[in-house]
């Protein structure tokens, strides 16, 4: 029900963000719109792409590829907040980091174990971009990331420890609508790749579990 929350509430304000580009683009007087095209008509197609940074908040959900992950807590909302520094027409480099927090629960047996997670993705790395149309740019990015994870098991479970820092590789593809020249909606995709070590104190057991996934949703944010 959350996470339904979280998409109707972007929706909503996405709806509104863009609806008001249009009614605001519609009150700019003709002769503002035919000067500002012949200044950059003669402009070559490159200078056209955006160099220069840009700054998104990103709600997106969350679906966790290991299984057993979502058998305990299932996907969720996450937070993202990216900043994008675009070098070349068709390259730029960009931060992102992320905040997920779930609930769930453990069976063992008869009982049911409340646990719960919390997730800080952080990813740097660099990206390219084709210019489809100009207010529609088509990007692919790569990126290193680490993750930061805690886990939260009630007594007599507290000795069960998970390694609270793994490191992976963040893949993301996506398309970014520019309007009104300085606001933008990002509709993107990304996978992480990033499996943990987990060491049970109480069996002396130790395998891997992969606390990474995909991302889907939907940014705003603007460029400078």
């Amino acid at each position: 029900m959350k996470t339904f929350t979280y998409f109707f509430t972007t929706l909503v304000l996405t709806t509104f963000i863009f609806s008001f580009a249009i009614a605001k683009e519609k009150t700019i007087p003709f002769s503002e719109k035919l000067k500002y095209h012949k200044e950059h008509s003669t402009k070559d197609k490159k200078t056209k792409e955006k160099i220069g940074l840009s700054f998104e908040f990103k709600p997106a959900y969350f679906h966790p590829q290991d299984s057993t992950f979502r058998d305990i807590y299932g996907g969720g909302f996450i937070a993202l907040f990216e900043i994008n520094y675009a070098f070349h027409p068709h390259f730029f480099f960009f931060y992102e980091n992320g905040y997920f927090h779930k609930k769930g629960k453990i069976d063992l047996g008869r009982k049911r174990i409340s646990t719960s997670i919390i997730e800080v993705p952080l990813s740097l790395g660099f990206g390219c971009n084709y210019l489809l149309r100009p207010f529609l740019d088509l990007y692919a990015k790569f990126a290193p990331n680490y993750v930061y994870t805690r886990t939260k098991v009630p007594p007599p479970f507290l000795k069960n420890k998970v390694h609270e820092h793994t490191g992976g590789v963040t893949l993301g593809v996506g398309g970014k609508v520019t309007f009104l020249r300085y606001l933008l909606i990002d509709f993107f995709f990304n996978y992480r790749y990033d499996k943990e070590k987990i060491h049970d104190l109480n069996s002396d057991t130790r395998f891997h579990a992969y606390v990474g996934g995909y991302e889907v949703g939907v940014g705003v944010g603007g460029t400078f």
